[in-house]
């Protein structure tokens, strides 16, 4: 219910000034903010994964969660470097890295 009311939020409101003047906003620096969440989000999956049995018992997920972990950390590493990409790409859009 907040992530529907915060997006609701966000669609009619215009950012504050702090966030204006410290965000870039074009399609490369959205999409590099939203890869570095979705990183975030892959590390502690992969984590809690390999370590907590009470979450991902091997009576449901099989004995090799190892396996299943090193896939999340896969994926996390993929977006990191997408995140990095995109910033990258961004910044380049302005003129920061010339």
């Amino acid at each position: 219910m907040a992530c529907i009311v915060g997006g609701a939020w966000h669609i009619v409101k215009e950012p504050f000034g702090w966030a204006r003047n410290s965000l870039t906003y074009n399609g490369h620096a959205i999409l590099s903010y939203s890869l570095a969440g979705v990183a975030l989000m892959a590390f502690t999956s992969g984590y809690f994964v390999a370590f907590n049995d009470i979450a991902f018992p091997t009576e449901l997920y099989g004995a090799d969660l190892g396996q299943f972990s090193k896939v999340q950390f896969t994926l996390c590493a993929t977006f990191l470097v997408g995140h990095v990409w995109h910033a990258l790409k961004s910044k380049d859009e302005y003129g920061v890295l010339k």
